[in-house]
């Protein structure tokens, strides 16, 4: 397996250790071009983490150029595309909005359980750092006023 690892931190793709390595854990050496590919597109955005085992499962054995191409053209038409900053940024408000009562009354502190309202709102489409960014921006705009 250590092998597997440093060919993907080291190949062609550059994979992101920790990201790799915790991809090779979770879903295993069965198909790593496929899962090389997968985590590849996840980390440069353009795929969900949701799309990455359906992803790799439907794919064949393919080149790992044919897959890139495959993957993004699948996730598109599967919905596994992740949700831009605006969808983001209109979840957020939304949800601030039914929680209003909760977020003056907890302050920085709702954060942790407004990320998961907002994460399932959008159905696992966003980057949970920028909803946590982007919560924490508004949350803190509001406590200053």
């Amino acid at each position: 397996m250590d092998d597997i690892l440093f060919e993907g931190i080291e190949g062609d793709l550059g994979l992101p250790a920790k990201a790799w390595a915790s991809a090779l854990l979770e879903f295993g050496t069965s198909n790593v071009p496929a899962l090389s590919v997968a985590i590849h597109l996840r980390e440069s955005g353009q795929i969900t983490r949701e799309g990455i085992l359906p992803l790799v499962e439907e794919s064949t054995s393919r080149k790992v150029t044919d897959l890139i191409q495959w993957m993004v053209s699948e996730a598109k038409s599967q919905g596994f595309i992740p949700a831009d900053n605006s969808e983001v940024e209109d979840a957020v408000e939304a949800i601030m909005i039914e929680k209003a009562d909760f977020i003056s009354e907890r302050g920085m502190s709702a954060v942790g359980p407004l990320m998961g309202l907002v994460m399932q709102k959008l159905g696992g489409s966003a980057d949970g750092k920028i909803v946590s960014q982007v919560l924490r921006e508004k949350i803190s705009s509001i406590s200053e006023n």
